[in-house]
C-alpha cells in the first residue's frame, strides 16, 4: 500500500492514478477491524479477528445485517447524524456543524 508521496519532474506534467483493490478477505476484516472497534468504545473487550472463528462470523453476520437494514435510512441527512451519533458517539457529527 501506498501513502501520499510527492513527485518532481523536470518542466514536465506528470499524471498519477491510484487504484485499490478490496478482496473479499479485506473486506471482511475491515468490517470485524470497525465493529471491534464499536464494540471496544462502549466497554466490550475483543480479540483481534482470526483468534476466535465462530465468533467473528456471529459478528459479521450480525453487523452486516444491521448496515443492510439501515442502508435506506443513510439517504436523510438527518437520519445520517442520528445514526452517526448513535453508532461513534456524541462528537462523530463534528464536522456537520456548519453544514
Amino acid at each position: 500500500m501506498s501513502g501520499p508521496h510527492w513527485v518532481r519532474t523536470a518542466d514536465s506534467y506528470s499524471i498519477s492514478m491510484a487504484i485499490t483493490w478490496k478482496t473479499r478477505e479485506v473486506r471482511r476484516l475491515n468490517d470485524l477491524h470497525f465493529f471491534n472497534s464499536m464494540l471496544r468504545s462502549i466497554g466490550l473487550p475483543q480479540r483481534p479477528p482470526g483468534t476466535q472463528p465462530v465468533r467473528d462470523a456471529l459478528k459479521l453476520a450480525f453487523y452486516r445485517t444491521v448496515v443492510t437494514a439501515i442502508k435506506p435510512l443513510r439517504t436523510s441527512m438527518t437520519m445520517r447524524r442520528i445514526l452517526r451519533r448513535i453508532a461513534l458517539g456524541k462528537r462523530a457529527n463534528y464536522y456537520l456543524k456548519g453544514a
